[in-house]
């Protein structure tokens, strides 16, 4: 069971950075934050604040604070994460 959640992590983790590499809008730095961050949020317990963030992870409170603060184009991020999922010969391929 421990090979299979490695493997999806895996997969979750190409997909995210696929995704931020063809947002145009996004740099390096913030597609490091945000490749650190997705997954944390999935694993994390408990509230999503600041000080739990930074718990799970080698960045400070106040570097989250700094993060939040620039705008990040989820809508952009969805549709893009998505679009492989509209093309029908993806569906094809594992049938």
């Amino acid at each position: 069971m421990s090979n299979t959640t490695i493997t999806r992590a895996q997969a979750f983790m190409e997909i995210v950075n696929t995704v931020l590499q063809k947002m145009s809008s996004v740099r390096k730095p913030q597609r490091q934050f945000m490749l650190m961050l997705l997954p944390l949020w999935l694993c994390l317990r408990g509230r999503a604040n600041f000080r739990n963030l930074s718990r799970y992870s080698h960045y400070h409170e106040k570097s989250f604070s700094r993060w939040y603060r620039r705008d990040f184009d989820f809508t952009e991020f969805n549709r893009l994460a998505l679009q492989p999922l509209s093309q029908p010969a993806l569906f094809m391929r594992h049938s």
